[in-house]
């Protein structure tokens, strides 16, 4: 992996090789439908926007949003999975592309897309649900943890988000003691790629999460609250919706007096 890459290019580079490997061990169809579904209509998505709207937008970006859009949600198993996964995507690139305030979206667009999707699916008469899985995010246990920790080590800080990561996984390991979970359970938290997955991967979005360092914690910490507090309540994609929360935090914090005394 060439460490003179941008981060952008970077980050696209690690998550189709982490896609790679997460195939490699699930190498079904349905897996690469989901590929398919995800990164082909994203990119297609892309091409015809880009052609119709003349609007210039890195290919990177759409690539990112839809590899991890990839690993998170599960791969689909009927007709009605494939539509959801579709409209998902769909809606993932229209907030990146159109839904913006300043060159910025308010919040994580793959975040608020999933959940607005899976609200319609639960609303609406469809036979299920869109279903965030993270399935990709871990696999084969220590493998995916150990290519999680190499992006940790040069990803995060290639994008200087080293005390958001650092901050929420301290807070949240903090915050989920004192909400009673049990050694066992920390243990099993805290070895698994998903934690990691979400902090270095979708909670730094560049985007929708502050550069500066004392922003970066005050955005780690409230992300942090909003996980173990959510988990703890058992509510439905409560990683995502820590997501949105802490971006939605950083959008008030830019229109706040804390801008002005270089806060964020």
């Amino acid at each position: 992996m060439n460490l003179k890459m941008n981060p952008i290019r970077l980050c696209t580079a690690f998550l189709f090789l982490y896609s790679a490997v997460a195939f490699f061990f699930k190498p079904e169809f349905p897996v690469a439908i989901h590929f398919l579904l995800t990164v082909g209509v994203g990119g297609l998505y892309y091409f015809v926007v880009t052609f119709l709207s003349k609007k210039r937008k890195v290919l990177d970006n759409t690539l990112i949003s839809c590899l991890i859009l990839f690993l998170v949600l599960h791969y689909p198993t009927t007709r009605v999975s494939m539509v959801l996964i579709v409209l998902t995507t769909f809606l993932t690139l229209t907030i990146k592309f159109f839904l913006e305030y300043k060159g910025s979206p308010f919040a994580n667009p793959v975040a608020v897309a999933i959940l607005v999707v899976y609200f319609f699916s639960k609303i609406l008469p469809f036979n299920e649900t869109l279903f965030a899985s993270w399935w990709g995010a871990s696999f084969q246990g220590w493998i995916s943890l150990a290519i999680i920790a190499v992006w940790a080590f040069v990803g995060v800080k290639k994008w200087r988000k080293v005390p958001l990561v650092l901050t929420f996984l301290i807070s949240a390991a903090i915050l989920l003691l004192v909400w009673g979970k049990t050694t066992e359970s920390l243990e099993y938290i805290f070895t698994d790629a998903t934690i990691y997955f979400l902090a270095t991967i979708m909670l730094l979005e560049p985007r929708t999460s502050p550069v500066k360092c004392k922003g970066q914690l005050a955005f780690a910490v409230i992300a942090a609250i909003l996980y173990t507090t959510l988990s703890h309540f058992s509510v439905t994609d409560y990683e995502l919706w820590a997501i949105v929360g802490a971006n939605f935090s950083f959008l008030i914090m830019k229109h706040s007096p804390l801008r002005k005394i270089g806060f964020v």
